[in-house]
């Protein structure tokens, strides 16, 4: 049996959410945190995230150039920041190469400056280098489902890892799986269910929103070609 990715969900970039007096009014995905804006835009805030994957292993700190105030979360916990100049500096924290790491950046604009918001994120690397925090380093998913083809109709496809993560019926041989806020990248494994009995496809490794898989051979189409799940 032989399942195949088509499409990577996994596109660089931060997925930017620009807010106005607390209201969302647009989403898009930025290759860097780099916002200027030409005039004060009062109620302006704006949330970043994106997947870190460094180059290298070794300790990381943020620096940022900003008229405002930022926080700034890395695997969930919040970094403290202090000023260092005209900069405002993150405690440096260990990253590892092979992994990926959650980083959120929320801004919001200075209230009583009359100076137009701006914000420039870069990082300084264990070996000394300070460059712009971009897409070469950060990534995002391009949507919040996973797309499978060449499944059996009437089945249910299931992604599931220690609980299931999504489950979707199988319409014109496509299971159309919601992972929902599930932190990419995710490994789990891919189950048909049919009639009541549960089969094993296959387990699916760095799996990110947006991924279109398919199944080459239809071997779905034959129970006899799939793994058996005791329930």
């Amino acid at each position: 049996m032989s399942l195949v990715r088509l499409v990577s969900g996994r596109v660089p970039g931060f997925r930017a959410y620009y807010y106005m007096d607390s209201k969302i009014v647009a989403t898009r995905i930025e290759p860097r945190i780099e916002l200027h804006v030409p005039e004060a835009e009062k109620g302006l805030s704006v949330r970043w995230i994106g997947f870190v994957k460094p180059p290298f292993s070794s300790t990381y700190a943020l620096v940022i150039d900003a008229m405002g105030s930022v926080r700034v979360r890395i695997g969930g916990k919040e970094l403290g920041i202090r000023r260092i100049g005209d900069v405002l500096v993150t405690r440096p924290v260990p990253l590892n190469e092979t992994a990926y790491y959650r980083l959120e950046i929320e801004y919001d604009a200075d209230t009583d400056s009359d100076e137009p918001p701006y914000v420039r994120v870069s990082w300084l690397r264990g070996d000394g280098v300070i460059e712009i925090l971009d897409e070469k380093y950060v990534y995002t998913h391009s949507s919040n489902f996973v797309y499978v083809s060449g499944l059996r109709d009437g089945c249910r496809a299931i992604l599931r890892r220690v609980g299931i993560i999504a489950e979707a019926e199988v319409r014109r041989g496509l299971a159309v799986l919601d992972i929902g806020d599930v932190e990419p990248p995710i490994e789990a494994c891919l189950e048909l269910e049919c009639n009541g009995t549960r089969y094993r496809i296959t387990t699916l490794k760095d799996v990110w929103g947006g991924d279109v898989y398919k199944l080459l051979d239809g071997s779905t189409q034959s129970s006899s070609k799939l793994s058996y799940v005791e329930t």
